[in-house]
């Protein structure tokens, strides 16, 4: 006695289901399809903590007898590969030090472990200033919230400090204004923020020029 065919939904109708995954035969001879619904694979947000991580690293070695900058560049880069995989780039700096970026988050929590690289003590430590950056925001809704709930709230973005500009009344008495300058864990500002229901703008922070006030010239302090 032959038994009946398995029938799918036409793929593409309304109320049809697509197909994917693992195809596998059970024991009475059925083929049974691993089926997926699309509403739900579409719903499913992905880990956002993998987007944000340190980027840049400085390897500096720690033996003045065996300095970094003595071992050969093969050696070093099949160092590399080994311990982290292939990393998106690699430059020598004027100490000697090497400056490494990594492609992803596993990869940069593997580099920030690192202690020895082709037989030479080594120190990995993210970069200070290559994996932040700063926008600012116009947001009024944000006036009155205290800064631990902002920081809280907007952690699952990359935010990781926050600042409200002020600006001076008509008494001399400061005051919050709408303007705020926000401190991302990324190498490059995003173009939105979620703010809630808000979708805000960020634009990219200039600081002002440094100004030396004893000769009036920028690009120094006193």
């Amino acid at each position: 006695m032959g038994s009946a065919p398995l029938v799918l939904p036409p793929y593409g109708l309304h109320g049809g289901w697509r197909v994917r995954g693992t195809n596998f035969t059970n024991q009475y001879g059925f083929t049974i399809f691993n089926v997926i619904d699309d509403k739900t694979k579409k719903n499913k947000e992905p880990d956002r903590n993998d987007n944000y991580y340190d980027r840049w690293f400085v390897i500096q070695g720690v033996d003045d007898d065996k300095p970094l900058s003595k071992i050969s560049p093969f050696a070093v880069d099949k160092a590399l590969k080994c311990a982290v995989e292939t990393v998106k780039s690699i430059k020598c700096l004027h100490s000697g030090d090497l400056l490494v970026e990594v492609s992803s988050a596993s990869q940069s929590r593997s580099l920030n472990k690192i202690n020895n690289l082709a037989g030479c003590p080594v120190t990995a430590s993210p970069h200070c200033t290559l994996n932040t950056c700063k926008g600012v925001i116009r947001c009024r809704a944000l006036i009155d919230c205290p800064k631990d709930e902002i920081l809280e709230e907007l952690k699952s973005q990359g935010v990781t400090d926050i600042y409200n500009i002020l600006t001076k009344d008509d008494s001399g008495n400061r005051r919050n204004t709408n303007t705020f300058i926000i401190t991302f864990h990324s190498a490059s500002i995003p173009k939105h923020i979620k703010i809630g229901y808000l979708r805000i703008p960020v634009e990219l922070y200039i600081p002002n020029p440094l100004r030396c006030f004893n000769c009036q010239k920028f690009g120094h302090g006193k």
